[in-house]
């Protein structure tokens, strides 16, 4: 109540501090703007609900730095749920906050946060026309986040930590990310293309894709791809692996095409895959002990 409003937002919050919502908020313009480094609002478990018929977004991180927004529902607003697009950005922190049915003007992202040094962590985005989480600068952390019934379920820039999250039923990609980044104990399934797509000098490790339309897992050149689990995907097959990249302990089961495909230069040991329409395939690799009749 001691933010007021403009001719786009219900209200806009101009000075560094702490505040906190005391109710729903409906609107048809946008939700809350945010114009000051070194803020944190606390939705307090209450809801933001735009009108979709308009091309609003429901909370604009439009500043800077160290900006923190928690513990509520963004929903039904025509353009993005979250945004912040200033590629300068820095250290802000989405938690627990639920990005739900945005976009229905056009290509509305959920939570999308540009910039570096950026934590998401705990929410939840589902029924966004376009991207689940969109964080495409660097150095950022999604942790234990959900996508689902999304266009695409969650894209990072490069350096990024993406551990212990959930895609499910997106459109496009599960978790697709961009140079050296480490993905550990992600769950992507029932996406309808890629499980798990990643940049080069990445390591995988811990993940499951699970009945993921073209490969569970599709990595870049000189990757490291450890204790991985893929099942059931349908088209193209379980693991698909770049040139220079090490591939230990995986399993692969059940998968239509290759259970493992390895191009060259490879260091493939201690995997299993069984039971695809073809098991493991490598050129000019290093081979150990693999299970792959």
């Amino acid at each position: 109540d001691t933010a007021p409003s403009d001719a786009y937002y219900e209200h806009v919050i101009s000075s560094s501090g702490s505040y906190y919502l005391t109710g729903d908020i409906t609107t048809i313009k946008g939700g809350i703007q945010i114009t000051a480094n070194n803020v944190t609002l606390d939705l307090c478990g209450y809801n933001l609900i735009g009108d979709a018929g308009n091309n609003r977004t429901g909370l604009d991180l439009d500043s800077q730095s160290n900006v923190e927004v928690r513990n509520g529902t963004v929903r039904s607003f025509g353009y993005d749920g979250v945004m912040q697009n200033y590629v300068s950005a820095t250290d802000h922190r989405i938690i627990g906050i639920r990005a739900i049915d945005n976009g229905q003007t056009g290509s509305g992202i959920g939570i999308y946060v540009h910039g570096t040094n950026h934590l998401i962590k705990d929410c939840i985005a589902s029924g966004n026309s376009g991207y689940g989480f969109y964080v495409p600068g660097g150095s950022s952390t999604i942790a234990g986040c959900k996508s689902y019934n999304n266009s695409y379920g969650f894209y990072t820039g490069s350096g990024c930590m993406v551990q212990n999250n959930t895609a499910y039923d997106n459109d496009i990609y599960g978790i697709r990310t961009g140079e050296g980044c480490t993905i550990i104990g992600n769950t992507a399934y029932a996406n309808d293309s890629y499980g798990i797509y990643t940049g080069s000098g990445c390591t995988v490790q811990n993940n499951t894709a699970y009945a993921n339309f073209y490969y569970g897992i599709y990595t870049g050149e000189g990757c490291t791809i450890i204790g991985n689990t893929s099942r059931a995907n349908t088209n193209q097959g379980g693991i698909w692996v770049d040139d220079k990249s090490t591939v230990v302990g995986n399993t692969a089961t059940d998968n239509t095409g290759y259970g493992i495909y390895c191009s060259q230069n490879c260091l493939v040991d201690q995997n299993t895959a069984v039971d695809n329409t073809n098991n493991m395939y490598s050129y000019n690799c290093t081979l150990g002990t693999n299970r792959a009749p």
